[in-house]
């Protein structure tokens, strides 16, 4: 069969004018996002993922964020420290987090008092006044600006953290892997699949598969067989199943 030429297709030109409207922007962020349209956009395969889209009835653009966000989570995983060594880091940046706060809390630092002003601009949002302090900064005082603690801004952090600590067995999708299997296009497939399911109930086998080669270019193209392998056996963290008290149970990882 001939691949329709991108022109002549409706959710290819979506993703074309979306090139378009990005311009040659000066931004990381942007920048990818264009370069990875464009990669879809020049592989003549790719008509039959504009044809599953559809059938799905999924934004085009909302499809460009999948493959972005799982480009660079891809990336990340690729490059990331082994579980144990980032379990290690994160607990000392708590530890750290957690000292400093209460060393300011126990300390002569002047406490509800603002010993500096900032203001932040940003190219499309109004100023911002800020009224910065060490800890103790009651909202309701007459501040200049808006007030903020440096104990407040470390009580975030270690929220931050917890959260991303939460979000920890999901990363771990790339740490089992088949051998021989290349990290990167395995992460990208599997967090592929993670989105599609989420939004679809479906993984899209075979429509991932194209979107990896047309994104990776492999030496030894994926079809719907290989993709498939990859997101089976996916670690069982992305999986979740009942418990017998109806909640959901996640199963522990080995690296």
């Amino acid at each position: 069969m001939t691949a329709k030429p991108k022109n002549q297709d409706p959710t290819a030109a979506v993703l074309e004018a979306h090139i378009v409207a990005i311009g040659e922007p000066s931004n990381p962020h942007s920048a990818r996002r264009a370069e990875l349209a464009r990669r879809l956009l020049a592989d003549p395969d790719m008509y039959r993922v504009w044809r599953e889209l559809r059938k799905q009835d999924i934004n085009p653009l909302t499809f460009l964020s999948w493959v972005h966000n799982s480009f660079d989570y891809a990336d990340f995983e690729a490059v990331r420290q082994n579980p144990g060594e980032t379990g290690n880091q994160l607990d000392k940046i708590e530890r750290l987090l957690t000292d400093l706060k209460s060393e300011i809390e126990q300390s002569p630092l002047p406490r509800n008092q603002a010993t500096a002003q900032m203001g932040i601009d940003h190219p499309s949002l109004p100023p911002v006044e800020l009224s910065i302090g060490w800890h103790g900064m009651n909202p309701e005082h007459d501040w200049i600006g808006y007030p903020i603690s440096v104990h407040g801004v470390l009580s975030v952090a270690l929220g931050m953290l917890a959260k991303h600590r939460e979000r920890e067995p999901l990363r771990l999708v790339a740490r089992q892997r088949g051998r021989g299997d290349n990290v990167e296009i395995v992460s990208f497939v599997r967090h592929m699949a993670y989105l599609s399911k989420h939004h679809t109930g479906k993984t899209l086998a075979g429509s991932l598969a194209h979107v990896t080669n047309a994104i990776y270019d492999p030496e030894n193209p994926l079809d719907k067989e290989a993709a498939s392998d990859m997101i089976k056996k996916s670690p069982a963290a992305i999986h979740p199943k009942p418990n017998k008290k109806g909640g959901l149970k996640t199963a522990q990882m080995k690296p």
